[in-house]
């Protein structure tokens, strides 16, 4: 039987997410759609959403990807995506291009509060799930369930029809994927073939995430996402913690008392990492980000330039004008120089990735320049690094700017500027 290998594109932020773009049928995509304020977490971002706002958002890129075509990947983050992210280079770009980031964990929760802005609260994906399937009989939408142990699919399925009548949801099998990554083609024809608007994957992680991304094109479901143990627990195959366990974020202490084995090393491993690289996070900010108000990016009224495609010169504006915000909406360039930032702030480097991330899927960009003379540059740079095109100066990033927006919007900006190559890492914090 034919194989194929799991392939991540790793060239991330230079594209548009989705092949969004100019010519997309329905225009850009709602502001309202794409104003994702996240939280960054070790270089992680998770939007802060709500259960019942991420279940709006995912509404919206289902019902937006019915017309276009598109489909959405949503990685249900909790601790151990963030250990795994800082040694899995292919895992780390999935969760950074994600369509949309949950925090399925308290103990993000708790941590984004020494940063902010903080998450709001836990959004569980088995939760997530049973109030996807609540939604989609409600609001016609289809399901498929794939994976998990044998039949386990089929009763989460059966299930969740029993809890939502009208529900059009099935369950599907897929057997165990080597550690490997090669995948059989032939699952991913079933899939595709099932033509269902959520596709529920739970292969594990990061199994579950890698196929999602290897597969979504092909499949073309509008979204999909991975759901680790989730079926177990809809189907009664496994039992959730109390509720009052959950609420107090002690849902880990339960499922480690049925899962020793498993689960303790996992558990371990992320403990000894998560814990002290949040830390390291906290402490290794600038001492002027401490001083700074919470609710402050750094960023505001700091002039930025923004490149249109086809127009010459470019519009120089304050961050957060209205003529910054109009523009943000569109498959534009925006320049930030952050040596001109008078603080490095927690706040600023997640609304810098936001809007980065708002740009890429309205077939737009954001290029960073500087990082190389202040410390507080410098700060920025190394945080940014990953997440947004960098450039070492302003006069190469407006050089950049200006090839990519040259002939409308097809050219990749360069990869390389006098003194230094944009894909160098970057100059070490002080």
């Amino acid at each position: 039987m034919t194989q194929t290998n799991l392939q991540i594109d790793p060239d991330e932020g230079r594209t548009p997410i989705d092949g969004l773009g100019p010519d997309d049928t329905l225009g850009p995509i709602p502001a309202a759609a794409l104003d994702r304020s996240i939280a960054l977490l070790l270089g992680i971002p998770i939007d802060i959403l709500t259960m019942a706002e991420a279940l709006d958002r995912a509404a919206d890129l289902i019902v937006r990807a019915r017309a276009t075509g598109r489909t959405h990947q949503l990685v249900t983050v909790n601790v151990d995506f963030v250990v795994n992210a800082l040694t899995d280079a292919q895992l780390r770009s999935i969760l950074r291009r994600s369509d949309l980031a949950i925090a399925d964990g308290m103990p993000l929760v708790w941590a984004s509060r020494l940063f902010g802005p903080p998450l709001p609260e836990r959004v569980a994906g088995v939760d997530l799930v049973s109030l996807l399937a609540e939604r989609s009989a409600r609001e016609g939408f289809s399901m498929l369930l794939f994976g998990g142990r044998p039949g386990v699919a089929d009763q989460a399925a059966a299930r969740l029809i029993e809890l939502h009548p009208g529900l059009r949801v099935r369950g599907m099998d897929c057997p165990p994927l080597a550690d490997d990554g090669y995948v059989d083609p032939e699952l991913v024809d079933a899939v595709r073939a099932a033509a269902a608007d959520i596709v529920c994957v739970a292969l594990g992680h990061p199994k579950q995430d890698k196929w999602i991304a290897a597969h979504r094109h092909d499949i073309g479901a509008p979204l999909l996402l991975g759901v680790g143990a989730s079926l177990d627990f809809i189907s009664g195959v496994a039992v959730r913690a109390p509720v009052q366990m959950q609420r107090n974020g002690l849902e880990w202490l339960h499922r480690l008392i049925h899962e020793p084995r498993r689960l303790g090393r996992r558990y371990s491993r992320d403990l000894v990492h998560f814990a002290p690289r949040v830390a390291a996070q906290r402490l290794g900010a600038p001492a002027l980000t401490m001083r700074t108000p919470r609710a402050t990016t750094g960023l505001d009224g700091i002039d930025v330039t923004i490149w249109m495609p086809s127009v010459p010169e470019p519009v120089t504006t304050p961050w957060g004008s209205d003529e910054f915000t109009h523009h943000a909406k569109e498959p534009v360039v925006v320049v930030v120089d952050v040596n001109a930032l008078p603080a490095s702030t927690w706040q600023g480097l997640a609304a810098l990735v936001g809007i980065g991330r708002r740009l890429r899927h309205n077939g737009g960009e954001l290029i960073v320049a500087g990082g190389t003379v202040t410390r507080a540059g410098r700060w920025w740079h190394h945080h940014l690094d990953g997440h947004i095109t960098i450039y070492p100066d302003l006069e190469s990033a407006s050089l950049g700017a200006r090839l990519r927006t040259a002939n409308g919007w097809p050219t990749d900006p360069p990869m390389s500027a006098p003194g230094r190559s944009a894909s160098e890492p970057p100059h070490a914090t002080s």
